[in-house]
């Protein structure tokens, strides 16, 4: 049932190699116009926000926070506090995939900030989850912890199911880290169901790897191998140049595992490749 969902999922994303709707996750939302609106403001903006959006899942991170930057500087001009709001969380979103952790810890501090006073409990969803994974990249779980946390009350009494499991795929997360293995996979076989029904190919293959990540730590390194491979078919199927690099770099490893060390290295070697193509240092890193 699963190979089939995920066969549906796919076939839909591969006809334009992006999701149906891009994840508000990341994605400026920009509104419809506000009286006081400068003329051409609302549509520069909306301009803005395309070229983001194109740039992102088109795997160059780093014309995708230019774009970012761009779009909150227009807004700050503007003192639009919502729309400030939209851009700091793609500058918190996509500074955290580019390893610059105080980038996006700063940014996603100044999206609750703003947040608060506008009494958004999206927005304060949005942040908070930023500020959960920042921390995270710097190493303080507890701050993670309770970051994620409020990330998730906040979207539940939004009523936003896409952010509330959102939230607790992080908190999957979470729970891998602290080693149990057994809340994560509950977590994550939930949070993979929700994204099937939802049909968003690109955070179905995310779940599918944190899924193969809990096998790997439980040892069962054929059954990481699976759900790994599986994850990396859905990529390239979607197009998703930085989920590709990186399924492959997990592939390796499971295969590494089993000991299958010939076939590791070639995966590395295609990984090493594709990382070489798209902005990312972290992705050479890894």
């Amino acid at each position: 049932v699963l190979l089939l969902a995920l066969t549906v999922v796919s076939g839909l994303a591969a006809a334009t190699g992006l999701p149906r709707k891009p994840s508000i996750v990341h994605t400026p939302q920009v509104e419809h116009p506000a009286a006081g609106d400068a003329p051409g403001y609302r549509a520069e903006l909306a301009d803005i926000a395309e070229r983001y959006t194109s740039l992102y899942y088109n795997a160059d991170l780093r014309g995708a926070l230019a774009e970012a930057r761009h779009g909150l500087a227009l807004a700050e001009k503007a003192a639009n506090a919502r729309d400030e709001a939209q851009f700091l969380k793609s500058v918190a979103y996509v500074s955290w995939l580019l390893g610059d952790a105080a980038g996006a810890l700063e940014a996603a501090q100044r999206l609750l900030d703003l947040a608060n006073p506008l009494d958004v409990d999206r927005l304060r969803s949005h942040a908070h989850r930023n500020l959960g994974t920042a921390n995270r990249q710097l190493g303080d779980s507890a701050k993670d912890t309770a970051n994620t946390e409020a990330a998730l009350a906040f979207a539940t009494r939004a009523g936003d199911d896409g952010l509330r499991y959102g939230a607790l795929n992080n908190l999957g997360n979470i729970a891998l880290a602290r080693g149990d293995f057994a809340r994560a996979r509950q977590i994550h076989t939930e949070v993979l169901a929700y994204r099937e029904r939802a049909g968003d190919p690109w955070d179905v293959a995310g779940s599918i790897t944190n899924l193969a990540d809990v096998a790997f730590a439980e040892r069962k390194f054929a059954e990481a191998l699976v759900l790994q491979e599986r994850a990396l078919r859905l990529r390239q199927e979607i197009g998703d140049q930085r989920g590709v690099v990186r399924s492959l770099r997990q592939v390796a490893s499971a295969l590494r595992a089993l000991g299958r060390t010939d076939e590791a290295l070639v995966r590395l070697d295609e990984a090493l490749a594709g990382a070489a193509k798209i902005t990312g240092h972290e992705l050479l890193r890894d």
